[in-house]
């Protein structure tokens, strides 16, 4: 372990893009913090990305350098049980680097 870090509630999915040296915790919150070593052997959380709540699997383009997030919209279900998906609103965010 190298460090530990704050990030958003119910991280799902992590990926690494090793051309940046930028490592990424997508979170049930709709945030995304994106990890960058500051220092000699210190991270740091250095930007925090807003996509949508429930988008917290991840997989990351080694060519493009892009995100990509699985995620729906959901419905309010009965008490004390998981959120259903909405029928039909299915959707990838992607979240491109900045050049």
């Amino acid at each position: 372990m190298l460090a530990t870090l704050p990030i958003g509630p119910r991280c799902d999915g992590c990926a690494f893009d090793p051309d940046n040296g930028v490592a990424f915790a997508a979170c049930g919150d709709g945030t995304v913090a994106v990890v960058r070593e500051t220092g000699d052997g210190k991270f740091d959380v250095v930007q925090t990305v807003q996509t949508k709540p429930g988008a917290r699997t991840i997989a990351c383009d080694s060519q493009s350098h892009a995100l990509y997030l699985p995620t729906a919209e959901t419905q309010t279900t009965a008490a004390a049980t998981r959120p259903a998906m909405k029928p039909g609103s299915f959707q990838i965010l992607v979240v491109a680097p900045q050049p």
